[in-house]
C-alpha cells in the first residue's frame, strides 16, 4: 500500500471516530472542506503543512497518520522548522553529498535543489524516499520530535 493511499485511509478514520464533519475538521486544520475531501479520495495529497496541521489537530505522528505506525502515541510535538533547514541538518548528519543522496535515494537533482533552497518541498512519495535514506520517522524528518 503506497504512502498516499495509508494517509486516506487513516485520515477517513480519524475523522469518522472523531465524529465531526469534514467541514468542522477544514475548519480546525485551516484547510478547505475540498482539500479534505480530496485527501480522504485519495485524488490529491497534502503539502508538509497541511499533513502536519491534520496530525497536531488529532494528537498524533506524522508517522501514524501516514500508516508508517500502526499505533498512534500520544505526545507533543515541537514546530516543525523550515524544511530547507531541516534537510540540511540532516544531511551533516549522515553526512552526505547532495549528490549522493539524489543518487541513493533516487531523487531528481532538481528537486532535490529546490527543497534545499526553500523554493519547494517534497511530496509524500519523496518523502518516503527520504525516509528510507535516512532511516528515520517521518517526525523525526520534518523535525517535530528529536
Amino acid at each position: 500500500m503506497t504512502i498516499l493511499i495509508s494517509f486516506a485511509e487513516r485520515f477517513a478514520d480519524l475523522i469518522s471516530e472523531s465524529g465531526l464533519t469534514q467541514k468542522q475538521i477544514a475548519e480546525a486544520t485551516r484547510l478547505t472542506e475540498t482539500s479534505v475531501s480530496n485527501y480522504i479520495s485519495g485524488k490529491s495529497e497534502p503539502s508538509l503543512k497541511a499533513l502536519v496541521s491534520i496530525a497536531d489537530y488529532f494528537q498524533c505522528s506524522t508517522d501514524y497518520l501516514t500508516g508508517k505506525k500502526e499505533v498512534s502515541e500520544e505526545k507533543i510535538f515541537k514546530s516543525c522548522p523550515p524544511f530547507s533547514t531541516r534537510l540540511v541538518y540532516l544531511m551533516k548528519q549522515k553526512p552526505c553529498s547532495g549528490y549522493k543522496l539524489c543518487k541513493d535515494a533516487k531523487i531528481p537533482q532538481g528537486s532535490f535543489y529546490d527543497w534545499k533552497n526553500g523554493k519547494t518541498e517534497p511530496n509524500l512519495f519523496n518523502i518516503d524516499r527520504l525516509l528510507k535514506y535516512f532511516d528515520c520517522s517521518m517526525d523525526y524528518l520534518l523535525g517535530r520530535e528529536n
